[in-house]
């Protein structure tokens, strides 16, 4: 019998946004499946544009050559698109936005544009 994946609440600071992410899935993965988007771009661990600071917990790197340095990592810094949770966590993502409202400014800007 497979034993079951663990899974671990993250909290998105400084908003105080919780979610469950399995330690199976990118953390990343995880947020926008709990309807929550972090800044993002290649989403394979090259463009760093998703680069965080890990406050507090430890995660696992999903690819072998995540495109962050020994000394960044050693400071804190994560990349949530090709990292796992290992424990519970708290990242600092200042620019996270909740997926509904996204949606709702993209149906707005949207309506606007059909009246022109």
């Amino acid at each position: 019998m497979p034993k079951p994946t663990p899974t671990f609440v993250v909290r998105i600071e400084p908003a105080g946004w919780e979610f469950s992410a399995p330690g199976d899935r990118p953390i990343m993965q995880a947020a926008r499946e709990a309807g929550y988007l972090m800044p993002a771009s290649c989403r394979n661990g090259t463009c760093r544009t998703c680069m965080c600071k890990l406050v507090s917990g430890s995660v696992r790197y999903t690819i072998e050559w995540p495109g962050i340095s020994t000394d960044e990592s050693d400071d804190g810094w994560i990349l949530p698109c090709v990292s796992a949770a290992e424990s519970p966590l708290v990242i600092h993502v200042p620019h996270a936005r909740l997926k509904s409202e996204v949606d709702a400014m993209l149906a707005q800007s949207i309506t606007r544009q059909k009246r022109f």
